[in-house]
């Protein structure tokens, strides 16, 4: 930019676009801080910047974008009676702890009950789990509907008979 127009800029309106994108690109709860990064940006960047308003827009952008694919932040736990995401099934209370202990319990739980059944029992549980269908499953392993329902039954009947305790829906 050239000299003497950094007090022509109109911050709140460039804070108003950072927050407005941060906030469309699904940021949420964190928009301020991801429009308050860009704006820092913005600020050490300042010499280099020709357009500040597209400037902050694509740096806003990809600024939400980074968070939301590093996931929720540290010590961050979802509450205990939320419902799932539209389309996910929600884990059992046991596999969602997100203590670094829960996590190895819950790992080993699931190699236990997951060593029981065998290889295409496993592949089709984990299929179903992913959320493929039924019909998806039966193309992909090039088994009829049916039978994909079948050994599903069989292999949940083995972890239920193995680990009466553990619950698998």
């Amino acid at each position: 930019m050239e000299d003497g127009s950094i007090e022509e800029l109109d911050w709140s309106d460039l804070r108003r676009v950072a927050l407005a994108v941060a906030r469309e690109q699904g940021a949420g709860e964190s928009a301020e801080d991801v429009a308050s990064e860009a704006l820092t940006r913005l600020w050490v960047n300042l010499e280099e910047v020709r357009e500040p308003r597209a400037w902050v827009r694509q740096v806003t952008r990809r600024l939400a974008i980074d968070q939301h694919r590093a996931g929720p932040a540290d010590g961050w736990t979802d509450l205990p009676n939320s419902s799932p995401e539209p389309g996910e099934r929600p884990f059992p209370a046991h596999l969602a702890a997100r203590s670094p202990s829960g996590k190895v319990a819950a790992r080993d739980d699931l190699e236990r009950a997951l060593a029981v059944v065998n290889d295409v029992e496993r592949d089709l549980l984990l299929g179903q789990s992913a959320g493929y269908s039924t019909r998806e499953l039966a193309e992909r392993c090039r088994y009829t509907e049916r039978s994909v329902r079948v050994k599903l039954s069989v292999a949940r009947r083995k972890i239920r008979q193995a680990f009466p305790g553990f619950v698998l829906d």
